[in-house]
């Protein structure tokens, strides 16, 4: 079968999008300005826009109006139809009035939210008529834990991941010969006084076998000739550079959301699971963590202690080693002198417009998160650039190590975060609003959305993953290599889901979810606030000396910042 490029296959769905799909059933004419026949049983659908658009949800809403058509309910309605909008993020206070019996959104706050949202345990836990298993056996133990959350009941389902990192367009990478190679004297450029020294000779660039064995270190795999380690990372950079090539397009530099997921992508990666995921569970699971206790006289280098995470000294977290070397490598992303990020972004602009930056290949690399395809989508930015609808892009296999490079067989699995805090869930008011048979098919339509198939078709129809274990199958040959790349680190990997069942994390949301920055967040004032992207410090005037070593001794707290934590 030949494989057709990300883009070619985006620009389809565009295309078809645009001239089949709206939101079904219509503008709203239902009771209370609900939408729908009311012929019907409707049950209306809240989905958030972008990310990971609507054909998903159209595609299960016509198989699940199908399973259920001639149906008849005791109100005399015949049928069932899904009514679905693309709309923001809800908030906590739009819930109990609101028309939506079912939800899948993103960046909510769970905890908060269950006072508005009706408790799903039954349809969790009992055999699905859809696939003969429960929704419980597909949660990872962590997930399960953190969404039961210290009780006996489920309120919300993970919708879609989103991975921090880096997307890299593979084909510039193929036509520059932007891999490092294994032996540098055979088929490698062999100048140690040129930028190019220790990467694949473009004669042998088709000859894969080779480049190194990339951060897994496993040959013959897809990270072979990735930059394996922070300081591999940087000469490609430089590589770049010298021949002309921007490394990284992002949003705004002075936008800490999404520079940060740089940091964040780069932490989790050097550290492992255990380790990271200690900054929401507290407990790295008797893995001892690089603590650093100081830095080397001569080097400058961290020096480090292992220790293992507890609550008993949880607030060394933030001195993890690996932190230190993700903030170095920020420090030489956000610099402006280093030439390394599209130069635009120290002023204005949004995501579509990196977006396009991208396509046009002002950068061979972008920080985002891997929904961006939906993004573009929606906005229609595939159909702005024709001539690289043939190019491949993929998600980065990120440096596991400081600094050298990672060995064969000395490799390390990936590791993602995911920061997006999307979940599906129903609202606590369908039953007063839409009776009793609304209720009973809202959760019947969640319970089909979760069942086998329907993850994978999700998979399919959307390119984004969710947190649940399932495989594709077949279907994984016919997604695009974008979503493939996503669905390798997910299959050979681990991915973090940042909660937690802890009390200090159902008490202080603020300051470790993600996306409110406290992770990097300066415990001292810089004139009225605090720091909260590492971005934001090293973009600064180099005269107010804010190094990554500075930074990084900025961010580190004490047992007096942990006692004050609500518990």
């Amino acid at each position: 079968m030949k494989k057709r490029s990300v883009l070619a296959i985006l620009l389809c769905l565009v295309m078809l999008f645009a001239t089949a799909c709206s939101p079904a059933g219509g503008p709203p004419s239902g009771p209370s300005g609900g939408g729908g026949d009311e012929d019907k049983l409707v049950v209306q659908v809240w989905n958030t826009k972008g990310g990971v658009g609507q054909e998903w949800i159209e595609q299960a809403k016509i198989r699940f109006e199908a399973l259920n058509e001639g149906r008849e309910f005791d109100s005399g309605k015949v049928g069932v139809e899904i009514y679905y909008e693309p709309l923001h993020d809800p908030d906590q206070s739009e819930l109990p009035d609101s028309d939506f019996s079912v939800f899948f959104v993103g960046n909510v706050d769970y905890n908060a939210f269950k006072r508005y949202i009706m408790p799903i345990t039954d349809i969790v836990t009992e055999t699905s008529d859809y696939d003969n298993k429960t929704i419980e056996s597909k949660l990872s133990d962590e997930t399960k834990a953190a969404l039961l959350a210290g009780g006996s009941d489920y309120y919300v389902l993970p919708h879609f991941q989103s991975y921090d990192g880096v997307t890299y367009n593979k084909t510039m990478f193929e036509q520059y010969g932007f891999y490092f190679v294994e032996d540098v004297a055979t088929h490698g450029y062999n100048d140690p006084s040129l930028p190019n020294y220790g990467f694949v000779n473009l004669a042998y660039q088709d000859d894969v076998d080779v480049r190194t064995v990339g951060p897994n270190g496993i040959r013959g795999d897809y990270d072979d000739g990735l930059p394996s380690s922070i300081e591999e990372f940087k000469l490609l950079c430089e590589y770049m550079k010298a021949v002309g090539v921007t490394p990284f397009a992002c949003w705004d530099a002075f936008n800490e959301s999404y520079e940060i997921r740089l940091t964040n992508a780069l932490w989790v990666n050097l550290e492992g699971y255990d380790g990271a995921m200690a900054q929401w569970t507290f407990n790295s699971n008797n893995v001892p963590s690089n603590i650093v206790t100081g830095f080397d006289p001569v080097t400058g280098d961290p020096i480090s202690t292992p220790k293992v995470i507890t609550k008993a000294n949880a607030w060394e977290i933030y001195q993890q080693e690996s932190r230190y070397w993700a903030l170095d490598f920020s420090e030489y992303v956000f610099k402006r002198t280093n030439g390394v990020m599209y130069d635009t972004h120290w002023n204005s602009g949004s995501h579509t417009d990196v977006h396009r930056e991208f396509l046009r290949r002002d950068a061979a690399m972008m920080i985002e998160g891997m929904y961006w395809m939906n993004e573009a989508k929606d906005a229609q930015t595939f159909q702005l650039y024709p001539e690289y609808l043939d190019e491949e892009v993929r998600i980065m296999p990120l440096p596991v190590q400081a600094k050298g490079r990672v060995e064969e067989g000395q490799g390390k699995s990936p590791v993602a975060l995911d920061m997006n805090y999307s979940y599906a869930f129903i609202n606590a008011n369908v039953r007063n609003k839409w009776g009793s048979e609304v209720e009973q098919v809202a959760k019947e339509f969640l319970q089909f959305c979760y069942s086998d198939n329907e993850l994978i078709q999700f998979t399919k129809n959307s390119s984004v993953l969710r947190d649940i274990n399932y495989e594709l199958g077949e279907v994984e040959d016919e997604l695009n290599e974008f979503a493939k790349s996503a669905y390798m680190i997910k299959r050979d990997g681990k991915i973090i889901n940042p909660i937690s069942a802890e009390v200090e994390f159902i008490k202080n949301p603020s300051v470790f979810r993600m996306y409110d920055q406290h992770i990097w967040e300066t415990t001292t004032f810089l004139a009225d606030s605090k720091i909260k992207a590492p971005n934001i410090a090293f973009d600064r005037d180099p005269s107010e000396g804010w190094t990554v070593k500075r930074y990084f001794s900025e961010i580190k707290k004490d047992q007096t910042w942990w006692n004050n934590l609500t518990r």
